[in-house]
């Protein structure tokens, strides 16, 4: 999911499309092993879209 954020921009499918299912995966995962990835692998604009995406999982799980 990682490398799949980094290289959106490179993707002929409609991005927010593609940005909306992988939120919905994000919220679903385990977030640690996402988190790590997220670390080692994210560019910078990828590292914030997880933190959005995990921080709106989290609101959905209250």
């Amino acid at each position: 999911m990682v490398d799949l954020v980094n290289n959106v921009d490179q993707l002929a499918e409609a991005k927010d499309e593609v940005l909306k299912r992988v939120m919905q995966r994000a919220a679903s995962s385990d977030r640690r092993r996402l988190d790590r990835a997220v670390r080692a692998y994210g560019n910078e604009r990828t590292k914030k879209f997880f933190e959005r995406a995990l921080r709106a999982g989290e609101l959905h799980a209250v």
